[in-house]
Parts: C-alpha cells; structure tokens; sequence
C-alpha cells in the first residue's frame, strides 16, 4: 500500500506496478472528501513522464473511495495470444514485410489513427508515413528493423554487432 498526501484541489494521479498497466485518475480533493472524475490505464514511462493511453476505465471500476481515502485497482497486463497484432512491427510483418505493402494497407492504418477501427494498436502518424515509404520503396524490413534495434541500443554496441555479423559471413 502507498501513501500519498494531496492538498485541496484537483490532481493527476499516476499508478504503476510491475505486470499491470498504469493507472491514471483525475481527482479532486476537498474538506468533505475525494471525487474523481476520469480515469483510463496505458503505458508510463517515468524517466519521460510519456503517457500512452490504452484504454478508458469508469471511476467506480477504477478506485474505491472512502472519504478521504482512495484504493486504486490496476489492470493486469494479459500477453496478447500467438498471431496477435500489438505494434506497427507485428503489422508490417504481417502484412508480408515491408516490401509487401499496399495503398489499401496505408489507408487501413489511416482508418485506424482515425478511431474508425481497431487493428490491436495505437497508429502513429510516423507509422502511416513508415508504410507510405515502405510502399515507394523507400524503406525495406531490414531497415524497419535496424532503425528498432537502434532505438533499443546504443548506437556503438549496434554498428559492432554489425561489423561481427559482415566478419561471420565474410564479407
């Protein structure tokens, strides 16, 4: 259990837990007690501060609230069965790679960042002009590939795993 004191007012609370989604509440705190007004679950990151909402929660699913205390319930992070699409990675890929993309497969993205589908994750408008490249032949699954690898390491330990890689196969 965590403790946290607020003053009067409205505020912005964020819980987190290994194996759960973060919890965000919007609250306002008085003499007579807590009331809260919104509340959805996603992904923080604390080093940035980033929220990436998932999806929304009523307050009474989200928090027990007995006068001046809240009780908060995470929701459990469930990994997505085989063949499920959770990232724009998994989406490329089925689609038949990179160099597989199609106009009706950008549009389906642009469907989807408009909330008119679901397609098992949030589009990004860098993920629209990601597929148009794909489609123009301007990116290929090696380089969608590379550039997530650089995203997750250091750019030295990357380019050495790539010179060990051309010196395994002798080039």
């Amino acid at each position: 259990m965590v403790e946290v004191e607020v003053e009067v007012g409205d505020h912005e609370l964020i819980f987190t837990a290994e194996g759960y989604y973060a919890l965000k509440v919007l609250i306002s705190v008085d003499y007579t007690g807590i009331t809260c007004s919104s509340a959805e679950y996603g992904e923080y990151d604390p080093s940035s501060g980033e929220w990436t909402k998932v999806g929304d929660m009523t307050c009474d699913e989200a928090c027990d609230i007995f006068n001046l205390s809240i009780h908060c319930y995470l929701k459990e992070r469930v990994a997505p069965p085989p063949g499920v699409i959770t990232s724009f990675e998994d989406w490329v890929e089925s689609k038949g790679g990179c160099e597989a993309i199609k106009v009706s497969d950008i549009l389906e993205l642009r469907e989807a960042y408009f909330g008119f589908i679901d397609i098992g994750f949030t589009v990004l408008v860098e993920y629209i002009a990601t597929a148009r490249e794909c489609y123009l032949g301007l990116r290929t699954s090696l380089s969608l590939k590379l550039a997530k690898e650089l995203e997750q390491t250091s750019r030295k330990n990357l380019i050495s795993r790539i010179l060990e890689d051309l010196t395994k196969r002798g080039v």
